[in-house]
């Protein structure tokens, strides 16, 4: 069997920032040796909020010979769900509000000692290192497996495509939790394996993304998805000088990316990837349409799908989106299969409306969505669901239309406080329909 070790770096190098102190990979591998011996049995429902100690109980899971159950979301019934479907799975957390509210929750527990760890620990490469659940933003959440050897190579992919292979550390501020798969790849996976080195914080307000910033040595990188690089445009806002954006789990719209990287002087690019896959292309969306894959993918269309596969990968998948594939080995996005929508006979996807919808001003989020179908399983309206204190319906309807036709203006158009989003931006699907329900 192939063994591979859980990280690359010396044991002076630094792993992580917290409250602006380093912290060295000889000090995390002895704290994670030590949690290692500690933990129950059982494979871990790892909730931790704090980077640091979630990255510390990821690698103790692994050292363990145990598997990470790494959940879409925080709330309840999902965790019970997959307490159920993994009866010897226990939760693991540093936030003592999930003690009180999550049956059988442990709080992972503090070091107790100092010093250098051991050995860098190797881990079998068919070990399964976690297992990832979908985000449910288009329905029922699923389950993939993740064998370590797929989270080595990958991540070895990753930081060559992400200019984080070699020279000076790059510091990485991520806003995305680590329980997703962007976040784990970019904030915890690149730090163990590639030139990083990640801040322990999950900055949420745009002062807070501003401080953890200022809390970690240049150069920096943000780790971020749309709906918060949104919340960047804000003119009172100064963040520190960034190296480079990094946008993921939803469109960019290309005015955003420019508009930061005007103000800033800096770069902002996209990744494209999927739960099952990882990453696995890249762009720049204020300079290209097409998206050019990670060197070793293959895309090949069977069916009228798509699928991807790589060396790495336990097998092809099939992916969501409609691709366009290019002669050069690009590829657009045309679409989501579950994303379009045929009206009257015409089409558009959800993603193109939901971007019409952000660009008019004075819509702080929003999302647009089919909220029921005809017998025939084509949809009947469109509705949506609004963040824009300022507005009434018929202004968003009336900017709408300088993008899109007629036959998709939402109707109706219902105001919330705020949506049901994800640590990663994401809205699941059921969340966006039960907040419809309760605004009725």
């Amino acid at each position: 069997m192939s063994r591979l070790p859980l990280t690359h770096k010396g044991a002076q190098e630094v792993l992580a920032y917290r409250n602006g102190q380093g912290v060295t990979v000889g000090q995390f591998l002895a704290e994670v040796r030590e949690l290692a011996e500690r933990l129950p049995p059982g494979d871990v429902i790892n909730l931790c909020r704090d980077r640091y100690r979630f990255t510390r109980a990821f690698a103790a899971t692994l050292v363990a010979g145990r598997t990470n159950l790494l959940p879409p979301n925080r709330l309840a019934p999902t965790i019970e769900d997959i307490r159920a479907r993994y009866p010897h799975a226990y939760v693991l957390t540093d936030d003592a509000q999930d003690l009180g509210r999550l049956s059988g929750a442990s709080r992972v527990p503090s070091p107790q000692g100092r010093g250098e760890g051991p050995a860098v620990p190797e881990i079998d490469g068919e070990h399964p290192a976690a297992i990832v659940f979908t985000s449910g933003s288009t329905g029922q959440a699923k389950s993939i497996e993740k064998p370590w050897r797929t989270f080595y190579e990958s991540t070895l992919i990753n930081a060559a495509q992400m200019g984080l292979a070699e020279g000076p550390a790059t510091q990485v501020v991520a806003t995305v939790p680590p329980q997703h798969m962007y976040g784990l790849e970019t904030s915890v996976l690149l730090p163990l394996l590639g030139g990083v080195a990640t801040s322990s914080a999950q900055p949420f307000m745009p002062t807070e993304i501003a401080a953890a910033l200022e809390s970690v040595p240049r150069p920096r990188v943000l780790v971020s998805v749309p709906p918060y690089l949104r919340a960047l445009a804000d003119p009172d806002l100064e963040l520190p000088a960034l190296d480079a954006v990094w946008s993921a789990t939803a469109p960019l719209d290309p005015a955003i990316a420019s508009g930061i990287e005007t103000r800033y002087g800096t770069r902002v690019y996209e990744i494209y990837g999927c739960s099952e896959v990882g990453s696995m292309a890249r762009r720049r969306p204020s300079q290209e349409e097409a998206w050019t894959p990670f060197p070793g993918f293959e895309l090949t269309r069977e069916g009228g799908q798509v699928w991807a596969g790589a060396r790495h990968l336990p097998r092809g998948y099939p992916l969501q989106d409609q691709l366009e594939l290019l002669g050069s080995g690009a590829f657009r996005i045309t679409g989501r299969s579950e994303d379009l929508v045929n009206i009257g006979g015409k089409r558009t996807s959800l993603a193109q409306l939901n971007q019409a919808l952000l660009r008019i001003p004075g819509v702080e989020d929003g999302v647009v969505f089919v909220p029921s179908v005809q017998g025939s399983g084509r949809p009947e309206r469109l509705a949506a669901l609004v963040v824009a204190p300022q507005l009434e319906a018929e202004a968003i309807r009336r900017g709408l239309r300088a993008y899109v036709d007629e036959v998709f203006l939402p109707r109706p158009i219902r105001f919330v406080a705020e949506l049901p989003r994800t640590g990663a931006g994401k809205l699941p699907h059921q969340a966006v329909l039960a907040l419809y329900e309760q605004t009725n």
